[in-house]
């Protein structure tokens, strides 16, 4: 009787994959976590990407805090040249106890994503613009 229930049990969970040392690199184009077998909400989002300064300048380094309304356990964030065809994500991330660096659309630590899966409703990054930096960026 034991074992059948314990069978039971385990038949009815659902299978989730997850990333809890970081994003993949498959999620550098479209930013989607992927997680299995859940689907994407498709309300406003729950947190905000603030950006130290609005007028980045070559070289200056800038922080980006994510904040949440709710909490979250992981991030992926990239730097996107605003209407660029393809996908440009110039500078680079800055590692820290928290994030790590990811290398998208042929850059090197040119995204930041999470080390850990720990609950956060709040994290800062620091990205660095290229010198020779032109242009508008969006994060995203």
């Amino acid at each position: 009787m034991k074992i059948a229930i314990f069978i039971a049990i385990i038949a009815s969970l659902q299978s989730v994959l997850s990333f809890s040392t970081g994003a993949p690199a498959v999620a550098c184009s479209d930013l989607r976590p992927n997680h299995q077998p859940n689907i994407p909400q498709t309300g406003p989002p729950p947190f905000s990407v603030l950006v130290s300064s609005s007028n980045i300048q070559p070289g200056q380094t800038v922080s980006i805090l994510i904040d949440s309304t709710v909490e979250f356990r992981g991030f992926l964030v990239q730097p996107r040249v605003v209407g660029a065809v393809p996908i440009q994500s110039p500078g680079t991330f800055m590692s820290s106890p928290t994030s790590q660096n990811l290398g998208c659309h042929g850059g090197v630590m040119n995204s930041a994503t999470h080390i850990t899966n720990g609950v956060r409703t709040s994290q800062t990054i620091v990205w660095s613009a290229p010198t020779n930096f032109s242009g508008r960026i969006r994060f995203q």
